[in-house]
């Protein structure tokens, strides 16, 4: 049995749902890190908040399976007929350099 407790809460939540998984015995998680959230632009990258949820989770025996989710609004050509990023669609890099960045970021 799993759960989703998610970076999206505050502080305080999150590390009271791994205090709740661990006590209920649930020892894996996962958590969708979405790209745009994560490098917000192609010079900047953002740990902070899915290290704080990833850290509460492993300080209470919780492992988490991080889901890098979605491309990053910069990172997409494909528009909608709006004009917004269509960040379901996949990014317009070239792979490899993609796959660098993240590992690296």
């Amino acid at each position: 049995m799993g759960i989703y407790p998610s970076h999206r809460t505050s502080g305080e939540e999150t590390i009271k749902a791994a205090q709740l998984a661990n006590t209920a015995g649930i020892r894996w998680t996962r958590d969708e890190i979405g790209w745009g959230n994560l490098q917000p632009s192609r010079e900047e990258w953002r740990w902070e908040r899915f290290d704080h949820a990833i850290n509460a989770m492993c300080d209470h025996d919780v492992h988490t399976v991080g889901l890098l989710a979605y491309a990053a609004p910069w990172a997409v050509k494909l528009r909608s007929d709006d004009g917004k990023s269509v960040i379901t669609s996949l990014p317009d890099l070239e792979v490899r350099q993609w796959l660098r960045d993240i590992a690296t970021g």
